[in-house]
């Protein structure tokens, strides 16, 4: 179940970074500042949901690993 987990949160990331990419880009566009000023807040929720979803992971990878 960890690693499904891990998976979605690393989905959920790449669709963060898809919006990320988009909206701020679409604000400067059109003047709009409240549209430009979404990128920080996205930038740290893509970052908090990119190291969960590799902490998650890596610890499924050494509690499966033989080594």
């Amino acid at each position: 179940m960890l690693a499904e987990i891990g998976q979605y949160t690393l989905a959920f990331s790449m669709m963060i970074s898809l919006v990320l990419s988009l909206i701020p880009l679409y604000g400067y566009f059109t003047n709009n500042q409240s549209m430009m000023q979404t990128a920080r807040p996205l930038a740290y929720m893509q970052l908090i949901f990119l190291l969960t979803s590799f902490l998650i992971l890596v610890t499924c990878l050494l509690y499966t690993s033989d080594a």
